[in-house]
């Protein structure tokens, strides 16, 4: 499948680097032709460009005949006569002006593709070794959304859990703690995304944090009859808290291997602090 994509690779290149040799050659004619000189002819042997150049030679010719018989009536420049001149240039610049746009886009295809052609030919080995040095370069997508949907978990878990206490001082304690807990997770998942390695353990803590509170926090010292509430939102508090405590852990160590990857980099100075900070 590889030797295929390359020789396809090849092919799609050289159809493209061909394509442009000959937009290159009608830019060259285009930028030659003026009002009085007005012979779109090329050395090339495409039927391509010849019909390229026929076609725009066509309408300028039109334009010019148009123009020419105007004057010739009116024996001065009127507005008409002046407006098939204007239309004249005008038609000339955008068709060197597609000509252009045209070459660029097909420059741009042979870079892509040269560079799909250059990863495929590179050995399997090196390939790894690239792919770790460009991983450094990418933020940490997958702890930032572990930890932003342990946030919308544990809003859905204090919804909950406040709907079944029972009115004392734990309300307010419990509101301010989770505040508290919400803007810690927001932290965690910027800082997780920029690889921190604080966070990570941050991350084990509040992971180790829900372990206790789901098992003794909240039936033992807060005296919340979890029992009495309904199937759902027993399923919502259990399902929150397990999902942060799975998160948390999964989170944590992904940050710390991630890291210790760097710092061997680093160590060998395969990679530089200021390349890791761009």
């Amino acid at each position: 499948m590889s030797k295929f994509y390359m020789k396809f690779l090849k092919k799609h290149i050289l159809k493209k680097e061909n394509k442009i040799k000959e937009l290159k050659g009608i830019d060259e004619v285009l930028s030659k032709v003026t009002y009085n000189n007005l012979t779109c002819t090329s050395d090339s042997n495409s039927k391509r460009v010849q019909n390229h150049l026929k076609k725009v030679e066509k309408k300028l010719l039109k334009l010019k005949n148009a123009h020419s018989k105007r004057v010739n009536q009116t024996s001065l420049e009127d507005k008409t006569a002046k407006k098939l001149l204007v239309k004249f240039n005008f038609v000339l610049e955008k068709s060197i002006y597609k000509i252009k746009v045209k070459n660029a886009y097909l420059k741009h295809q042979v870079k892509v593709s040269s560079d799909k052609l250059w990863w495929q030919e590179m050995p399997k080995e090196e390939k790894k070794e690239r792919r770790s040095d460009l991983s450094f370069y990418r933020p940490d997508k997958l702890g930032y959304s572990l930890t932003l949907l342990s946030v919308v978990a544990e809003l859905t878990y204090l919804i909950m859990l406040l709907s079944i206490m029972v009115r004392s001082f734990w309300i307010g304690i419990t509101i301010l703690t989770n505040i508290v807990f919400l803007l810690l997770l927001f932290t965690i998942a910027i800082k997780v995304k920029n690889y921190k390695k604080p966070y990570a353990y941050w991350s084990f803590g509040f992971g180790v944090y829900c372990i206790i509170r789901i098992s003794w926090i909240i039936t033992g010292l807060m005296g919340v009859d979890l029992v009495s509430a309904t199937a759902m939102k027993q399923g919502f508090i259990w399902g929150c808290n397990i999902y942060i405590i799975l998160a948390s852990f999964a989170v944590g160590i992904q940050s710390l291997m991630k890291i210790k990857h760097q710092e061997i980099y680093l160590k060998e100075e395969k990679i530089s602090n200021i390349q890791l900070s761009k």
